[in-house]
């Protein structure tokens, strides 16, 4: 009876094969696990990093309405300086407000408007001035964003014409369907 040798160096097994696939699918998919939750942690910091800018902004346009009032009450009567830095509709019970960072403007009425993706108080980021904007129009220059922000301002103390008021500016978004909120506070008095 004869012996036979078996060639043995002419190729890889199956099992070998398999864990040779099995590894280079390791070695090629943790990175890029890494680098997708790298890029959606970036999206979500820049979201908030916007939400924080586009509240503080909010907050800059009443103050500078405010001041804009102590101003003027220098050389004018002033009967009440609510009224006249127009921020008396946004105090009224319930209303919220937007305002365009363009034009300085209050609006009192975060109803909802035709064709935006979102609520009332929806901006817009308009790509000929780079500036995110409350829309009363939906033009086409204008591109949709993820932001909302609504103004709340009320009186303090309670008195006619008052000497407190509170500006609560809100902002929220969605980070991968899930609802993110920031809210900035600041008091602001009649007299500087």
């Amino acid at each position: 009876m004869k012996k036979t040798k078996k060639n043995l160096a002419g190729g890889l097994t199956l099992i070998e094969t398999l864990v040779a696939i099995t590894i280079l699918i390791v070695g090629v998919l943790g990175p890029l696990n890494i680098a997708s939750r790298g890029i959606g942690d970036g999206i979500f910091a820049a979201n908030q990093l916007a939400a924080n800018y586009l509240a503080q902004e909010a907050i800059e346009v009443i103050i500078n309405k405010r001041y804009a009032t102590i101003r003027k009450a220098q050389y004018t009567s002033i009967a009440d300086w609510t009224i006249d830095a127009g921020l008396s509709a946004c105090m009224l019970s319930g209303n919220h407000c937007r305002v365009d960072s363009l034009t300085t403007a209050l609006t009192h009425d975060c109803g909802s408007l035709t064709g935006e993706p979102n609520n009332g108080c929806a901006l817009v980021f308009n790509i000929t001035n780079g500036l995110y904007q409350s829309p009363t129009t939906w033009p086409v220059e204008n591109r949709g964003t993820v932001f909302n922000r609504s103004i709340k301002i009320s009186a303090v103390d309670g008195a006619s014409p008052p000497n407190e008021i509170k500006v609560v500016v809100t902002v929220k978004w969605n980070n991968k369907n899930v609802p993110r909120t920031l809210t900035i506070v600041e008091h602001l008095f009649s007299k500087g």
